[in-house]
């Protein structure tokens, strides 16, 4: 049958065409022949043209012509014969036509099945990885695919109708006709479908190892053998690489088991000094050794253990600098197999050793950070020396391992005899609830022995003053992996209660699962104690503060009442007296005097008490304008005195306006009150950023100074450094001013010294959140 799947378009479109113009001739001639012959089987000729027709469709589609013509000539055929007879027959004619149609379908299906078979096989055979030949009985090659191409050199042209003995060496070229002629008279064999190896021939004279499968077929009665060849070439190179290296591992094996059977049982320094000798004999050199850095710098090298001359070396330090060492700590593996003095010869102990040759590798810690080293040297070269890449890096690997466990040993031996002695409680509760470790404080706050805590449940030292919520809370906190922390109030054995502040801390596993929970604790029951003496001390100072209050108050009209009496009862008696008697006169002035002296005195006390019982709020406070309002106030003292006021620019501050106000309302006072008589005064106001988030204002006179031995003196109530006679006042202003300056924060110092003015600067905090404007309208001279 031939190719469907091959032909041209003119033959697609031509059995269409073909099989329409026979339907028409048929039903033609169905169309004039009587019905009593069995036209409609003529149709069968239509089905049977699908047999070349490359479309699927047209088997199917000429069954369906077929029956309608067949039908349709039942209409137009001049009648003749029997009825039934006629229907009978068309009934066959479309029987007949639709059985044809389905066996030719059927035919197609396997026709295209059969092609498809072969082109899988064809493809198969052309994408083998493996060379495949099939020969004749004759031995000629019949096929030759395109691995076998590449295997042996040859296209497939070149070997096809060949003997193939042209692809074997000898002595198999001159022998293989006898083995098949042997094989075909006694149908005996040693090969057919038995692997085996053998050597193959390429085109330009190479030989190829192979593996070959042979294998023996009948197609259509003629004999047909089957070769499947692999090149082995690389297995066979890989095979004599495995058996070397198989070698060189068996050498490495029994070095790395004498050096672990010296090893495995030590730790610590024992190890270290353990491994360094079983590498010195392992590779029969004179010198093995492990160094730790050290120093600040880390630039000096601290021996750990050191094999030399057949004796372990007292540890000691040396200089990195211009060393071997020096090179494996900055860039690694190093290997200097020899001529080590001339490429070292600033390292003196290593040319006082006599070393030839070197061969080291960094330890690092886990981090990945250069801790150390482990070298070997030896006297002469070390260039033949086998499996020195491979084996000093495993136990360096093992000797990383070891510095670190005694890193961590120490670090743990710290951390534990810092929690045994923590002044604070550290207590460590299984997820269970049983307690697995308390330290010797928590032992001396409770009174329990360690016997008696271990094992059991917190709920051994619970207070029960707590609410079974506040429990709750604690454990949900710590069970969904988040720290609690709180005040709570245990008992000790005795009964006693004592409060504590309580951290409790989940601790993972491995696997992210909770489970333990540290808790630490810390007395806090003194702490607890201050606070209610300070609670009780606050109200006592509450108490305190109401009867200032009230004494205030009766300052405020109980004792001046009897003032304003006294001096009205004396201008009475002033208006009565004889005006010839001047001592009457001076006695009624100096107990006026007196009594305003004694209402200054009381004004002035009343001012100090009110700094703290009368305070407002901070706001908001332009310093600039609190100056200029109490320039104004003294305006008519600044004008009697001469004197000469400059202020500079100010900043606003969070303020109480009014304690600003009386603050340097005091300062410029005194400032004008105590000048030299023989120079007016002159007064200087300004202000600088300090330190520490700080203003500093500054008020400066010329004036009579004091000495600096008296500082504290003056702000104290009530203290004078001069009499009255000389300068009026209570000897209050400077106190009130510190204690204003105290209540916003701050604080005031003075320089002075007799004769030279003084200067005394206020420190007040400044606020981030306030806009703190330096307007040069503050700033004026009077």
């Amino acid at each position: 049958m031939p190719d469907i799947q091959k032909t041209s378009e003119n033959r697609d479109f031509m059995f269409p065409v073909m099989g329409t113009l026979l339907t028409a001739a048929l039903l033609a001639l169905d169309s004039v022949t009587e019905l009593g012959v069995a036209s409609g089987v003529t149709y069968v000729a239509v089905v049977l043209l699908g047999l070349w027709a490359p479309q699927k469709w047209f088997l199917p589609a000429a069954g369906a012509a077929g029956t309608v013509c067949t039908v349709l000539g039942y209409f137009l055929s001049p009648p003749g014969g029997e009825l039934w007879k006629v229907v009978t027959n068309r009934a066959l004619d479309i029987t007949i036509i639709w059985i044809t149609a389905i066996l030719c379908i059927l035919q197609r299906r396997q026709a295209l099945a059969n092609i498809d078979k072969e082109r899988r096989l064809s493809a198969i055979v052309d994408h083998m990885y493996d060379a495949l030949i099939v020969i004749d009985e004759n031995a000629a090659v019949v096929s030759f695919n395109p691995a076998a191409e590449r295997c042996f050199g040859y296209a497939a042209g070149e070997v096809v109708g060949k003997n193939v003995r042209m692809l074997m060496p000898e002595p198999y070229r001159s022998d293989h006709d006898s083995y098949i002629k042997n094989y075909l008279e006694t149908g005996k064999t040693k090969i057919i479908g038995v692997g085996r190896e053998l050597t193959g021939k390429r085109k330009d004279g190479s030989l190829v190892p192979m593996d070959l499968f042979l294998s023996e077929m009948f197609q259509k009665g003629q004999r047909y053998f089957i070769g499947i060849m692999r090149d082995i070439s690389k297995r066979r190179e890989t095979e004599d690489a495995l058996r070397e290296s198989e070698k060189r591992y068996h050498t490495v094996f029994d070095q790395l088991a004498m050096i672990l059977g010296g090893t495995s049982s030590a730790i610590g320094e024992k190890f270290l000094r353990s491994l360094v000798y079983h590498l010195a004999s392992v590779f029969n050199v004179k010198h093995a050794v492990i160094g730790e850095l050290t120093g600040r710098g880390r630039d000096r090298v601290k021996t750990l253990a050191m094999w030399s001359n057949g004796n372990f070396a007292e540890p000691f330090e040396y200089s990195l600098k211009d060393t071997p060492c020096e090179r494996v700590i900055a860039a690694g593996e190093c290997y200097f197999p020899r001529d080590l003095p001339k490429l070292f010869p600033r390292d003196h102990p290593l040319v006082d050793m006599g070393l030839e040759s070197y061969y080291g590798v960094p330890l690092q810690d886990p981090e990945g950070t250069v801790v150390g080293h482990l070298a070997i040297m030896d006297g002469k070269p070390m260039e033949d020396l086998p499996n020195r890449q491979l084996i000093l890096p495993i136990f360096a690997a093992r000797a990383e391992t070891e510095l670190e466990r005694g890193r961590t040993e120490r670090q743990l031996h710290i951390l534990s005899t810092a929690v045994e002695q923590s002044p604070s409680s550290v207590v460590i509760v299984d997820r269970g609830g049983r307690v697995m470790y308390v330290n010797p404080n928590f032992l001396k706050t409770t009174g329990y022995t360690i016997e008696e805590v271990v094992g059991q449940n917190p709920r051994l030292w619970k207070s029960g003053i707590h609410p079974p919520e506040f429990y709750q809370n604690l454990w949900q906190t710590i069970l969904s992996g988040k720290e609690w922390r709180g005040h709570i109030c245990n008992k000790k054995k005795n009964g006693e209660l004592y409060w504590e502040l309580l951290s409790i801390l989940p601790l993972r596993d491995d696997r992210g699962d909770i489970a333990y929970f540290v808790a630490v604790k810390i007395d806090d029951t003194e702490r607890r104690k201050a606070e209610e003496r300070t609670r009780h001390y606050a109200a006592e100072l509450e108490r305190s503060n109401q009867a200032l209050q009230d004494f205030a108050s009766i300052a405020s009209h109980d004792l001046q009442e009897p003032l304003r009496k006294v001096m009205a009862f004396g201008d009475r008696v002033r208006d009565r007296a004889p005006a010839h008697d001047p001592k009457i006169a001076d006695y009624l002035d100096r107990m006026q005097n007196a009594t305003l002296r004694m209402q200054k005195f009381i004004d002035d006390l009343l001012q100090f008490s009110r700094v703290t019982t009368k305070a407002q709020p901070f706001m908001p406070t332009d310093l600039g304008e609190i100056v200029s309002g109490v320039l104004s106030d003294l305006e008519t003292r600044i004008a009697q005195s001469q004197a000469k006021v400059s202020v500079s620019s100010l900043p606003t501050v969070q303020a109480d306006g009014m304690q600003m106000r009386q603050l340097f309302q005091n300062l410029i006072a005194n400032a004008l009150k105590f000048h030299r008589k023989d120079e007016p005064p002159v007064v200087t106001v300004a202000s600088r950023p300090g330190p520490d988030s700080f203003w500093e204002i500054s008020v400066e006179d010329n004036g009579i100074g004091f000495d600096e031995k008296e500082t504290e003196r003056i702000f104290k109530p009530f203290e004078r450094l001069h009499s009255r006679s000389e300068y009026e006042g209570s000897g209050i202003g400077l106190a009130i001013c510190r204690k204003i300056v105290q209540r916003h924060g701050g604080t005031i110092t003075v320089h002075s010294a007799p004769q030279k003015g003084a200067k005394f600067v206020i420190a007040l905090p400044r606020k981030p959140n306030l806009e703190e404007n330096l307007q040069p309208s503050n700033a004026r001279t009077i």
